[in-house]
């Protein structure tokens, strides 16, 4: 048994395991772990995918709920990260390993990946390449390609690198057999497992459609014809997919798709000058800084590079297929370069790092155009002294390349890449000339060679983290969070005034505040940014910005520290750290007298923060005493209005205080636009450095500590741009006003919060006078109350969701259930019974055409 299907699927079979020992040796040779001390973490993985593969986890063995967590802000729909992240059936694979052997899962996933792609372009190609070696060299070009090399770091993207080989041979099922199953499923498999690249994948392959069409010879009312049942069954696949599309485009217009900002001014400019593209065809061209400005990667092998030329020198192929192959080709190199173009297939936004995510398209469309070159017919092919040209022009190519002097490509990797073009063109004309099978093993060879060399040399050029920091620093993040959540089960928020990163609250499974994902809500945001949290790009954190006013509002009970906190007890020290209680903490929601109004979001943080504990609490008092500066003084700096230029290290502003009559935490905010990666301050108090401030990670509202009577606050310059300082704000906690606000909120609560499979249940007793029970969970219209049984209409306050109560004693529940999601479900199900019925009349339609053909067989 096992003997007939080694020699039934012989070829597949010799391609998975070179495909599996060229990942292993490349793993050795980049010293990956366990090789080495190095991991496959990079870019995201650590930030955003591992925090999402453990609430995966979590959700399958029922401790997160599947559409909803208090693990993302304050509160958040989770269809998005599903669909951008989550929907992989190989991240089935992380469920066998602990977090403590996440990294090892990490490497497994990604050599599955690998692996995959070389089999499903084998499945591709295998009726199409009549030599093993060339077909063996193709699918591992393609496994290998500088696509998956450069973006393995972003996994979920390679799922579609996979199904891209069967999408495509599905549409051409339909022009050959009028098979149409294949295609419809692959579609929607594509824009389930990840709906970013499946767009991608789904515009080339309608495009490869056209193309495969306009090669064959057709009467044009069939062909019309055919492209209609084509449309007919792209809306089918897309049908399929509808349960995770139709609520990820809902949620994409409350987040990064809520605008696209397109400068018209630019959709026809150029990204590029075309001669740079051949660069990235070659050995090794890739660097660090590629992954956030560089050029397509579009490296799939010298040789498939070689084939793909020598395609249009083959007299056995139409003139007709080799202008429209140009043309394909020529189209997809355009979209790289014309702006527009390349923003259609980025859905109208542009990337934010990771430029041109579709580029593996070109690999594909390169290797579907080589696998034809050497096609055969009565016993010709290509005349071996076309190869001769061809090589020659690569030369002066690859010259051209090197006097470029890219940064992303070496000098001594320009040569190698012309040597081993030279072999090839020899290798191959000796082939073509002589039939000998000896030289295209030697091309076989060499080229594994090269695609592995290409592998290591990319890898080596990219920033990849050490295993054992990483596992260590999570594991200690870990123990520290287990040690109060074990002893406290009851619904809570809590944080920490460290980041191992910024999904941590996901990645640990507690209910805290930070967010970094492609998919977020928009209006939360843009309200924690300007309630002075800190915040990077979209991504809102804890540490920088807190309140004690914020940290009592939003329910954070317990903060993990390694620094004494104001207004909190300590309950214990665990490694180092010491674990507060807030002694102003309060629940999910509490009762106020009047609906919370909204407030003006225009202004600085203190007085956002002030306007939203009024109306909660029904008051008119300062929560914050303002400081005003006694002296500033500038330090080469020029001055104009509120813009500030000056050198690096050179140049600061100083304010100084008195502080004599401090007694509680003091706060410090700078209202400024700046919104640069790097800090535009360093922040010094008594000449004694404290950190940087505003930029990445720093703009929220910074606590200040002095002990002395005079405060002198230096901000030094740390970029020799101009930067828009308007004001200078420290404030000093007026605690008194403060307790006086808490007292009156936290006198009736909810209680006895449970939070489960998306539904919140507690209860409230309603005192005489208190009417709106104010949550601080954000409103959503997708929440559905119950109270004591009956529907009770939501409200939104201020953002958040606020219910209407009488007096006594209630039960509250909560349930979510996106009505996005229910009209996709049922979408779906409409398109599975379609495509059901499609099935079953085809196969009625097969068997009565059977038939008839045994009955003219018997008459006859």
């Amino acid at each position: 048994m096992i003997k007939k299907i080694y020699q039934e699927h012989k070829c597949l079979i010799h391609i998975i395991l070179v495909a599996l020992f060229m990942y292993i040796v490349q793993t050795i040779a980049c010293e990956i772990y366990p090789f080495g001390d190095k991991s496959l973490i990079a870019g995201d993985i650590a930030g955003q995918y591992i925090p999402f593969w453990t609430y995966f986890k979590n959700c399958l063995i029922g401790k997160e709920s599947i559409l909803y967590t208090f693990g993302k802000l304050l509160g958040g729909n989770m269809i998005g990260i599903w669909a951008y992240y989550l929907m992989s059936p190989y991240n089935l694979v992380f469920l066998l390993f602990s977090n403590k052997l996440i990294v090892e899962a990490i490497i497994i996933v990604t050599g599955l990946k690998f692996i995959s792609c070389s089999i499903t372009m084998y499945m591709f190609l295998k009726n199409k390449v009549a030599n093993k070696f060339i077909l063996a060299i193709l699918c591992l070009s393609y496994a290998f390609c500088g696509y998956n090399i450069v973006f393995q770091m972003n996994l979920m993207w390679l799922d579609n690198v996979i199904l891209l080989p069967l999408m495509v041979l599905g549409a051409e099922k339909i022009v050959d057999n009028n098979k149409y199953k294949m295609y419809v499923i692959t579609l929607a498999l594509s824009l389930i497992v990840n709906f970013y690249t499946g767009f991608a994948t789904a515009i080339f392959t309608g495009l490869y459609f056209i193309y495969y069409n306009l090669l064959q010879k057709m009467e044009i009312k069939k062909l019309i014809t055919r492209f209609v049942k084509f449309a007919c069954y792209s809306f089918l696949g897309i049908g399929l997919a509808a349960f995770i599309l139709i609520p990820m485009i809902v949620i994409l217009k409350t987040g990064k798709g809520s605008s696209f900002m397109i400068d018209f001014d630019t959709v026809f400019t150029t990204n590029f000058n075309y001669i740079d593209i051949v660069a990235k065809l070659l050995l090794g061209s890739v660097n660090n800084e590629q992954l956030a400005l560089g050029l397509p990667n579009i490296y799939t092998g010298l040789l498939t590079l070689l084939l793909a030329e020598v395609y249009f020198f083959n007299k056995n192929i139409p003139i007709k297929n080799k202008i429209f192959s140009l043309l394909f080709i020529v189209l997809i190199v355009c979209s790289f370069n014309i702006k527009i173009l390349n923003l259609i297939w980025h859905g109208l936004k542009e990337p934010v790092g990771f430029p041109y995510r579709y580029s593996f398209v070109f690999s594909f469309l390169l290797i579907a155009i080589a696998c034809h070159a050497l096609r055969e017919k009565n016993k010709q092919t290509v005349n071996w002294k076309t190869v001769i040209p061809i090589t020659i022009i690569n030369v002066i190519m690859m010259i051209i390349v090197m006097q470029k002097q890219y940064a992303f490509i070496t000098n001594s990797r320009i040569t190698i890449s012309i040597i081993i073009m030279i072999f090839y063109s020899i290798m191959l004309i000796l082939y073509l000339k002589f039939k000998n099978k000896t030289y295209i093993v030697l091309i076989t060879i060499v080229c594994v060679l090269e695609i592995l060399a290409n592998g290591i040399l990319s890898f080596r050029q990219l920033n990849h983290d050490k295993r054992e920091p990483f596992v260590s620093n999570m594991n200690k993040y870990n123990n520290l969070i287990t040690e109060v959540t074990k002893e406290d089960t009851t619904f809570y928020r809590m944080e920490k005034t460290e980041k191992f990163f910024l999904n941590d609250s996901l990645l640990f499974n507690y209910n805290g505040m930070g967010h970094s994902s492609s998919t977020f809500e928009q209006t939360q945001v843009e309200f924690m940014k300007k309630i002075g949290y800190n915040w990077y790009i979209y991504f809102p954190s804890y540490g920088y910005g807190n309140t004690i006013i914020t940290d009592s509002i939003f329910g954070i009970k317990y903060k993990l520290s390694k620094e004494e906190e104001k207004y909190y007890t300590e309950q214990k020290e665990i490694d180092n750290y010491k674990l507060y209680k807030n002694n102003y903490d309060l629940s999910l929601g509490y009762l106020t007298e009047k609906k919370v109004q909204d407030v003006n979001l225009n202004e600085n943080p203190f007085e956002i923060q002030t306007n939203l504990l009024n109306s909660i609490a029904n008051t008119d008092l300062e929560y914050f005493n303002n400081i005003e500066p006694q002296n500033i003084r500038i330090e080469n700096v020029r001055k104009e209005g509120n813009y500030y230029t000056g050198k690096t290290g050179e140049s600061y502003i100083e304010l100084t205080y008195d502080l004599s009559q401090v007694k509680e935490q003091l706060y410090f905010w700078i209202t400024t636009p700046y919104s640069l990666d790097g800090s535009a301050l360093k922040l010094y108090i008594n000449d004694q450095y404290i950190d940087d401030y505003l930029g990445a990670n720093k703009n929220g509202i910074i606590k200040l500590e002095c002990n002395s009577d005079i405060m002198k606050l230096k901000l030094e310059l740390n970029t020799d741009e101009t930067v828009q300082l308007d004001e200078f704000l420290l404030k000093e906690i007026n605690l008194t006003n403060f307790e006086i606000a808490y007292q009156k909120v936290e006198k009736n609560q909810l209680e006895n919060i449970e939070f489960k499979n998306n539904q919140l249940k507690a209860n409230i007793k309603v005192p005489e006078g208190k009417k709106y029970l104010f949550t601080t969970i954000p409103y959503d219209k997708d929440w559905k109350a119950l109270v004591d049984g009956e529907n009770q209409e939501i409200e939104n306050s201020n953002g958040f969701i606020t219910i209407n109560l009488d007096e006594g004693e209630h039960e509250i529940k909560l349930s979510y259930m996106p009505k996005s999601l229910e009209l996709g479900i049922a979408i779906t199900i409409i398109s599975i019974l379609i495509l059901f019925i499609m099935i079953v009349i085809e196969k009625r339609k097969n068997i009565g055409e059977k038939d008839e053909d045994k009955r003219m067989v018997k008459e006859k």
